[in-house]
């Protein structure tokens, strides 16, 4: 079925917990627009002035988003899922340096961005951690809907690049893997998690955006396994595993 929206990932995301909607941040005007799934009915829900990006908490009664605010406030932004009751929850003085990459945890407690690189923002304390490496171009973090693990690349996006994966004891690199079938010839980058901890991984020798080649890799055996040649796309869809709700109020806005 069309999504009913021209641009794709990662401007485009599923509504949780059940992907009855879309959202998208239309590129030339910077609204968010809700699309049904099911039929042609579009709404504005924009609580920013500019919004960058977009993503919905795993209950669905939320939405977070990267933008700014009628006053020029840069920042990652909280607010209903019809875009009311708006909040800043992390201010960046800087818009210059943007913060991108906005996604979940499994249980909805931990949100993961990138800010020059990765960092994660507990919910429900405001706390922001540093999980990442300054320099290192961090980005398409993905993360699991049902257990507590996700990945990101490292590096540029061609053959120099990698696949990180935590938390899962030593920080994985699934291109230095010794069993790894990946070489120096293929653009690698995580697509989603079924369960049991299988990353689905693309493999293209056209760059990011070409054909790929598609395998899983399974967190607790190591094991990878190719699963389709050539697949111009490819996308993960499974049922969300439990998560929490946010707490009906949250005091104020994490130092950032």
């Amino acid at each position: 079925r069309p999504s009913g929206f021209a641009t794709g990932r990662p401007l485009v995301s599923w509504s949780q917990p059940t992907g009855k909607a879309l959202i998208e941040v239309d590129p030339a005007t910077h609204r968010l627009i809700w699309h049904s799934a099911t039929s042609g009915q579009t709404e504005d829900i924009s609580f920013l002035d500019r919004t960058d990006l977009a993503v919905y908490h795993p209950a669905g009664k939320a939405i977070v988003a990267v933008g700014v605010d009628e006053n020029g406030q840069y920042g990652i932004w909280l607010a209903s899922n019809r875009g009311e009751n708006r909040m800043l929850i992390t201010s960046i003085d800087d818009p210059s340096t943007p913060a991108t990459d906005l996604s979940f945890s499994a249980d909805g407690s931990s949100l993961y961005f990138v800010h020059g690189f990765l960092h994660q923002l507990g919910l429900f304390d405001l706390k922001l951690y540093e999980i990442g490496v300054a320099d290192r171009s961090e980005a398409a973090i993905t993360a699991s809907t049902v257990e507590s693990v996700f990945a990101i690349t490292t590096g540029p996006c061609d053959t120099t690049g990698s696949i990180l994966v935590y938390p899962l004891g030593p920080t994985r690199d699934l291109r230095t893997d010794p069993v790894s079938p990946f070489d120096d010839t293929q653009t690698i980058r995580p697509v989603g998690w079924l369960a049991g901890g299988r990353l689905v991984i693309s493999a293209s020798h056209d760059g990011c955006d070409g054909a790929a080649d598609v395998w899983t890799w399974t967190a607790d055996t190591g094991v990878f396994q190719q699963i389709g040649s050539g697949w111009d796309a490819v996308s993960v869809r499974i049922a969300r595993g439990p998560f929490v709700d946010l707490p009906d109020k949250i005091e104020q806005a994490a130092p950032g």
